[in-house]
């Protein structure tokens, strides 16, 4: 039975998924498992995966019918036989010592649910670097969740799998903000979110070019919020008003990075003005933090997040 079971939704990502399975089977940690829950692609992505695994054993392709990211890992999820679970998506990417790093520290600190660590987020390939995520000192709570949430993606994070079945898995029913949900209700029955101060994943962060993509982001984080209200969570109204004003900082820099536009971003600025006028002082703090961090950083990542490239040709009967 392995350690670590990881989860890899994929449809249709037969461009990002060499590099993202690559950055998995090079992991110095080896106990593991991989899920690859294929939701009906027709493109060379089964091919790709079979492929695989008649190669490593550790490898599984699974196959359900076509549904969300959020469906394939609970699907998965119920499939591992791991007393760890961890989470990537096609395209994204991991530093070769993080699940290394991250089953030392579930060892080594009694009581922790869950491990994230800094993310780095680039466009195509660590050239384009666009951001870098900070930790916090201290275990998560729920307003560094609604806030800045600096787990920020799926792909940065493992979990006792104890925990997660507590929880009852991602909530299929959001259309958005799934993940969100999930961390809030991990926090809210008193797990311990614990960072570790080391790029351990590559976030792959396209351009916005889905009508609606930032709207959509903007939707996650209400419901979530609503699901955490209707759990009894009671906060002032000027609290609720300064962490959506974070996240639509957070939005609007977005904006400015994958080319939403000017208009865009700067719309998503003056409603978090408007919510909570010292926003006014965070906005530029945060967008600049960000972009400057990412520079300076920028050497240090790209010999860990670049992957061996080469192409598998797929064999279709």
């Amino acid at each position: 039975m392995p350690a670590v079971s990881i989860i890899m939704p994929c449809l249709n990502a037969s461009r990002d998924l060499v590099n993202t399975l690559e950055t998995v089977l090079a992991q110095t940690f080896r106990d593991f498992e991989l899920l690859v829950v294929d939701g009906g692609s027709v493109d060379a992505s089964p091919a790709i995966i079979a492929e695989y695994a008649a190669r490593d054993r550790r490898v599984r392709l699974l196959s359900e019918a076509q549904r969300s990211a959020v469906h394939a890992r609970n699907y998965g999820s119920a499939r591992a036989s791991g007393q760890y679970l961890a989470f990537i998506d096609a395209g994204d990417k991991w530093s070769p010592d993080k699940l290394a790093l991250s089953l030392k520290r579930l060892t080594e600190a009694d009581g922790t649910a869950a491990v994230y660590g800094r993310v780095s987020c680039f466009r195509r390939d660590p050239a384009t670097l666009l951001i870098v995520t900070r930790i916090r000192r201290r275990d998560l709570n729920m307003l560094d969740l609604l806030g800045e949430n600096p787990v920020l993606t799926a792909s940065n994070l493992v979990v006792r799998r104890s925990w997660f079945e507590e929880t009852g898995g991602f909530d299929t029913s959001l259309l958005y903000g799934s993940f969100l949900d999930w961390l809030l209700r991990l926090e809210a029955r008193g797990a311990r979110i614990s960072g570790i101060d080391r790029f351990l994943a590559h976030m792959y962060i396209p351009r916005c070019n889905e009508p609606g993509e930032l709207e959509s982001l903007r939707k996650g984080w209400d419901m979530a919020a609503e699901k955490a209200l209707a759990r009894g969570w009671t906060p002032r109204r000027r609290r609720v008003d300064a962490l959506l004003a974070t996240h639509l900082s957070r939005l609007s820099c977005r904006a400015f990075r994958c080319g939403a536009g000017a208009g865009t971003g700067f719309s998503l600025a003056l409603e978090a003005f408007t919510l909570s006028p010292p926003t006014l002082f965070y906005w530029p703090t945060l967008c600049l933090r960000r972009a400057g961090a990412a520079m300076l950083n920028r050497h240090r990542l790209m010999p860990e997040a670049e992957a061996p490239q080469f192409t598998i040709v797929a064999k279709r009967s």
